[in-house]
């Protein structure tokens, strides 16, 4: 069995940030239960994303991924996302302040 320490250095070792270590620790330690959520999915897809953003390109979200906006997730080949990071992005998106006469007539 690993002890605490050495599981967190691992785990930074990887790049994974403190507070998401320090929130699994319990977890890997055996000493909480994980349990998922079965009312809502854990993960989106590109599709799910999409189509949550009202049907944007596959190139609208990679470029939102690419410049830091969408922050995402790579489970081996896919790039799944967490719906908290979807909903962080869309509030990131509202527009202020639009003036009407950007509109044309």
């Amino acid at each position: 069995m690993i002890d605490e320490k050495t599981l967190q250095n691992v785990l930074r070792g990887f790049g994974i940030q403190d507070q998401n270590v320090t929130e699994a620790m319990p977890i890997l330690l055996g000493k909480m239960e994980f349990k998922l959520c079965s009312q809502a999915p854990v993960l989106l897809n590109m599709i799910q994303v999409r189509a949550s953003l009202g049907g944007v390109s596959r190139w609208t979200v990679t470029r939102a991924m690419q410049s830091g906006k969408l922050k995402s997730i790579r489970i081996g080949r896919r790039v799944m996302f967490s719906p908290l990071d979807v909903d962080a992005f869309v509030k990131t998106q509202r527009v202020r302040n639009f003036k009407a006469s950007n509109c044309a007539a």
